[in-house]
């Protein structure tokens, strides 16, 4: 199971075989959703994913956007209430175009 590192050291455990993935109120920030977004490019199985209160903003806005829009991507659900991730361009509106 891979393990990603974030920027305050914590790390997170990335099971690639689960169908649902939940990480509510990690503060995983843009850089660690980036990171993970990354991570789960390749995941072909996966249909939820929990990211609410992870402290997202409009980067970490683009990163899902840029999952949502990868080959291997077949999400069902995605939940991101608790993030600022604001209306601009980077942030809701480029999930809402993915």
């Amino acid at each position: 199971m891979p393990t990603l590192m974030l920027a305050d050291g914590a790390s997170l455990a990335v099971d690639l075989h689960e169908t649902s993935l939940s990480y509510p109120d990690r503060c995983l920030g843009d850089d660690g959703a980036n990171k993970l977004c990354l991570a789960l490019a390749s995941h072909g199985g996966l249909q939820e994913l929990n990211l609410r209160g992870c402290h997202l903003h409009s980067a970490g806005a683009a990163a899902v956007a840029d999952l949502l829009v990868s080959s291997g991507c077949h999400l069902r659900a995605l939940s991101l209430e608790w993030n600022s991730i604001g209306t601009s361009e980077a942030g809701v509106l480029s999930i809402a175009k993915a």
